[in-house]
């Protein structure tokens, strides 16, 4: 009976989650969605068990770091859902050396993370930034036109899914109208302004224009611009023949709007779709609005928990949370602005938001090693500013990607 009852519940919780998955807060949320990876992992044998050691890597990547993007699509692009597994990255310097360091789960983040960097920049030609204030970025519809757009754009779907998938945080925030068709959702002419703010006002005009529309010489096309070149798309059969007046003007703003957030798009929208799927299944998305999606990729907004990321750090090469110097390190970060420990979690981690259900589920964990860089005893008034200015200086610095620690340059005799 209790095990009826028990099944009866979790149908009941299913259907709940595919119908109505936000009337459960945000944070239930996220952890239903981290344990249905915990057991698609169990399913494919990837989950590691305490004291198991690392999972058997899938593949060993080697890549130049000045072509990030290009290496990892050759190497990587063709392991579709296996990229579920683990993958162990080694970087190939400018003078053809491979860089010394095991991948122990930092690499690959710093991996990850400068692919993302590099790849989802506007000036590679794969995505665009909103012409709107808060500049979210979206797939370029020119990718299609390019050799190999559609394939690049599914790659980087499948990096965005291997980030969720893994629980690695990338500081980007798309588009919402980019995420909600990632879920199959049909966007219409109010969403324009969310992408595209001139032209949306520029439709809000013709809409209000109290003259003659067709004095205004428009017709149903529009012209696009693709690698230099222009071309005319009709937006109806026969459009270019078709004038725009005040008694047609509406189906012309919404045929518009229809190209440009639905028809335009959806040849690369489905590229990173088909990308995305191979690791994040598409109902799973489902359990977000797009705002949560990007809090999901890119961490919470809110302020850095100093004493449970102290909870969750790892210590290696002598330390451990009693040392002196650690003890004062400590000290130093919780009397640091919010501003300056998100500079500290950037610099450490990659990203300067915490992970949305906290540090437990930093991955990798922050491991700070023990490296005597200058001989100072801690316990000396002196020791301390010099570790505050240290950090701080530090933190103004051009911040390296990936650094798994930061290195105190203070240690006791």
């Amino acid at each position: 009976m209790d095990k009826g009852k028990e099944q009866q519940g979790g149908s009941a919780m299913a259907a709940v989650l595919r119908t109505l998955p936000h009337v459960l807060p945000f944070e239930k949320r996220v952890h239903i969605f981290r344990e249905l990876i915990q057991v698609d992992k169990a399913r494919n044998g990837l989950r590691i068990a305490p004291g198991a050691g690392m999972v058997r890597p899938v593949v060993d990547v080697s890549v130049r770091r000045d072509l990030l993007v290009e290496d990892a699509f050759v190497r990587l692009n063709q392991l579709g859902p296996m990229l579920k597994g683990r993958v162990r990255v080694s970087f190939v310097n400018a003078f053809g050396a491979e860089e010394i360091g095991m991948d122990q789960g930092g690499l690959f983040k710093e991996f990850l993370t400068d692919l993302a960097k590099a790849a989802f920049d506007p000036g590679y030609g794969l995505f665009l930034q909103a012409a709107t204030e808060e500049g979210y970025l979206y797939p370029h519809p020119a990718a299609a036109a390019l050799g190999h757009g559609i394939p690049m754009v599914e790659f980087l779907g499948r990096i965005v899914g291997k980030a969720l998938y893994e629980g690695i945080l990338l500081e980007y925030n798309f588009a919402p109208l980019f995420v909600s068709k990632l879920v199959g959702r049909y966007a219409f002419l109010d969403e324009l302004s969310s992408l595209d703010v001139e032209l949306y006002r520029n439709l809000m005009y013709l809409k209000h224009y109290e003259g003659d529309a067709s004095e205004l010489a428009l017709d149903f096309t529009v012209t696009e611009e693709v690698l230099g070149e222009h071309s005319i798309v009709e937006l109806r059969p026969g459009g270019s023949h078709i004038a725009v007046t005040n008694e047609n003007k509406l189906q012309y703003i919404h045929a518009v709007a229809d190209y440009k957030l639905n028809r335009q798009m959806a040849a690369v929208v489905a590229a990173f779709l088909r990308g995305l799927s191979d690791l994040i299944r598409p109902e799973w998305l489902r359990l977000f609005s797009p705002k949560e999606f990007n809090q999901l990729l890119s961490g919470g907004e809110q302020d850095v928990d100093v004493e449970d990321l102290r909870a969750h750090t790892q210590y290696s090469g002598g330390y451990s949370d009693s040392d002196r110097t650690i003890q004062m390190f400590w000290q130093v970060v919780a009397g640091l602005s919010r501003e300056e420990k998100s500079q500290l979690l950037k610099f450490v981690t990659s990203c300067s938001r915490p992970p949305l259900l906290g540090f437990k589920h930093l991955h990798p964990p922050l491991t700070i090693h023990k490296v005597i860089m200058l001989r100072l005893d801690v316990t000396d008034v002196n020791g301390g500013l010099y570790l505050i200015e240290k950090i701080r200086h530090q933190l103004l610095a051009t911040s390296p990607v990936g650094v798994q620690a930061p290195q105190p340059a203070i240690d006791h005799p």
